[in-house]
């Protein structure tokens, strides 16, 4: 990267109430080596010199995350059970025009590699009109980049589609790179999971 700052913004989901780990405690605030999974995907995106990180979750977890990370921009989903889409559309309205695109960082993928992260933003600062996923053993996964001319199509799609299906439609401007990252398809959504890959 030839910048002091990317221009790259980012977007963590983080708003639903991972009630299917409840039992473990907040999902956003699951360690992983002694750190939670927000300040795992922070530490990885301020390692790549994106500045604008934006974290939307829900009103619950707010306080917490904000002691966690000082300094990190946070947004509030109020009706997180309209889904991740709901607080994608948040974190949109809240990035600078300016940026090229942004990464899209579901929390409950802390597993990616700081090297995955640099392997994405190198492919988009070639692609930059192009979505970027990375692909394990030929299945793709998180964290992607979204183009900055996809944001208006995403802010005008309804709740009811999913991102998925609206960058579905964009098939032959999807990029997918290889990387030796079994991280980027791992979804620790389950205690099981979390049992599995985290301790």
């Amino acid at each position: 990267m030839n910048n002091e700052h990317s221009d790259v913004a980012a977007i963590i989901l983080a708003g639903g109430y991972g009630r299917r780990v409840k039992s473990l405690g907040a999902k956003p605030l699951l360690n992983f080596h002694d750190k939670t999974f927000t300040e795992i995907i922070v530490d990885n995106l301020k390692g790549i010199a994106v500045h604008s990180i934006i974290l939307v979750t829900n009103a619950e977890l707010h306080d917490k995350i904000k002691k966690l990370t000082p300094g990190l921009r946070l947004a509030i989903n109020n009706n997180p059970s309209q889904g991740m889409f709901s607080s994608l559309k948040i974190g949109l309205k809240l990035i600078q025009a300016s940026s090229s695109g942004f990464f899209l960082c579901p929390v409950d993928f802390p597993l990616v590699s700081p090297q995955t992260f640099r392997i994405l933003y190198q492919h988009f600062e070639k692609l930059s009109s192009n979505i970027i996923k990375p692909s394990y053993h030929g299945k793709a996964g998180h964290p992607m980049i979204v183009p900055q001319q996809l944001y208006g199509e995403l802010m005008t799609a309804p709740l009811s589609q999913s991102p998925r299906q609206v960058l579905h439609q964009h098939l032959d401007e999807t990029s997918y790179v290889d990387v030796p990252d079994s991280g980027v398809i791992t979804n620790i959504n389950t205690v099981e999971a979390y049992m599995m890959h985290c301790r």
